[in-house]
């Protein structure tokens, strides 16, 4: 009878496994942000411009977002991804509300902006070639 010794080295595979999830998480976060671009409405670029992605670890968490940060120059892309409901305008500092040609008054009804959603379809629409991007070795 033979005699067979295994030696498992768990610190070692625990990294391997880390540094291969977070890879995934990179190329996976990556590909949606470049789908998100091609989402955004583009009047001015700024709103595609600012869309980017964060990949975090932490203990044996790998977490990937993608998004505008914070202080972005876009900051109306929560609206555009949501849209917005129908609400009064009211006037604050000036007589009445104007766009230099037409005199809307002390009051205006704002219809709303209808959503334009470009952060959920870059996941939701492509979610089996993300889940591939983050099992894929290398």
């Amino acid at each position: 009878m033979s005699r067979v010794t295994v030696e498992w080295r768990a610190a070692k595979a625990k990294a391997e496994i880390s540094a291969w999830a977070l890879q995934g998480m990179e190329r996976a976060c990556q590909f949606a942000a470049e789908r998100a671009r091609e989402y955004a409405p583009a009047s001015t670029g700024t709103l595609r411009s600012e869309i980017t992605y964060e990949v975090r670890a932490y203990g044996d968490v790998v977490e990937g977002a993608i998004g505008l940060p914070r202080k972005a120059k876009a900051f109306y892309a929560r609206w555009v991804e949501l849209g917005t409901a129908g609400h009064l305008v009211k006037v604050r500092r000036k007589r009445v509300l104007s766009d230099r040609e037409t005199v809307f008054g002390r009051l205006l009804e704002h219809p709303g902006i209808r959503a334009h959603p470009f952060l959920r379809p870059a996941v939701f629409n492509h979610a089996t070639e993300i889940l591939r991007l983050i099992g894929r070795r290398r």
